[in-house]
Order: structure tokens, then sequence, then C-alpha cells
């Protein structure tokens, strides 16, 4: 079952910010080369390392709770990202992209699994630490590769705007929610 869905204004918007964006770097070959980079810091294989890694270092630092809940956040978030996008099929931008993406648009999996695995793992390292900047730090890395992770996808022409931010915002809430239950479940002595 999906549901291929239009949003008037919306994709309006989308198309035109996406047609000035795509030019733009086309032109602009630093730029287009850096978003090829930043691009793959979202790629599924990469990500699935760094949950691999992160869930290793947490549990390696004793913390079992959050090496299992980094694990959990990246298999789940994977499955309702998959699920998001056959159930909505929205096609990707005809451009002549700067790279060649497969399957539906909506919502960009790169920005929402950076979201979930980046901002996750940025939380869980946090909480370990006492000295706020190092905590703010970690947490700004975190939200700067999410950032321009779901731009890149822009810049690339493989997704569309709205669909980009309706990762970010999914992604953040994932992570946000299995944040909570986490804490839920450690209040509880559950975990």
């Amino acid at each position: 079952l999906s549901l291929p869905v239009r949003w008037g204004p919306v994709d309006r918007i989308d198309e035109r910010l996406t047609t000035a964006v795509v030019g733009w770097v086309g032109r602009h070959r630093i730029v287009r080369e850096t978003a090829l980079v930043v691009t793959n810091l979202g790629a599924p294989v990469l990500l699935a390392l760094v949950v691999a890694i992160g869930a290793g270092l947490l549990w390696r630092r004793g913390d079992l709770n959050g090496a299992r809940t980094l694990l959990l956040c990246g298999v789940l978030g994977a499955v309702v990202e998959t699920a998001l996008k056959l159930t909505v099929a929205r096609a990707r931008p005809d451009l002549d992209s700067l790279v060649t993406a497969r399957g539906t648009s909506f919502p960009s999996g790169h920005a929402m699994m950076s979201a979930v695995v980046y901002l996750t793992l940025g939380t869980l390292l946090a909480r370990t630490e006492s000295r706020r900047r190092v905590k703010s730090y970690v947490m700004a890395v975190a939200a700067v590769i999410t950032l321009l992770v779901g731009l890149s996808r822009i810049y690339l022409g493989v997704h569309w705007p709205s669909d980009v931010v309706a990762g970010w915002a999914l992604g953040a809430g994932w992570a946000t929610l299995a944040w909570l239950v986490m804490l839920w479940l450690q209040g509880r002595g559950k975990v």
C-alpha cells in the first residue's frame, strides 16, 4: 500500500528551491565536492558502522543501557524510515542531480537516520560527561553533522527540501523519544 502524495504550495516551494540550489551547486566545484563527501556521513553503511562502534564504546565504558539504546534506535529507526518511504512513495526531484539515488524521496533517509544515529549517540556520550563545555561540544558536533548531511541531499538534487526537513524532525523526535523512554526505564529500575 502506498499513498503518492502531492503537497500543492509545498511542492512549488520545493521545486523552486531545489532547482535554484542544484543549479548553484553545479557551478561551484568545491561546494559540489564537499556535498559529495558530507552526504556519505549519512549513508546507511556508514551509519550502521557508527552505531556498531558507538555501541561498542558505550559498552566498553560500562554503559550497557546506552549501548542497547543506540542499537535499538538505529534498527527501529531504519524500519520506520523504510516503512514511511514505502507508504508515502513521493517521487524524487526530476533534475539533473549530481548523484544517483534510488527509491522514493519522503522522508530523506540520510537526514532522518543521521538525526537518529548522531543525536542519539551524542546524547548518550554527553550524559556521562561532567564538563558542560564537553557536553555542549559533543551535542553541537552531532547537530552540525545532522544538518550538513540533510543539506547535502538538497544540494545534490536527490531530495526536496521538505523531505529533508521531515527527515530531521522525524529523526530528532525518534532520538528524543528513545532518550525519554530510557530515562523513564532507568527511573523505574528496569534498565
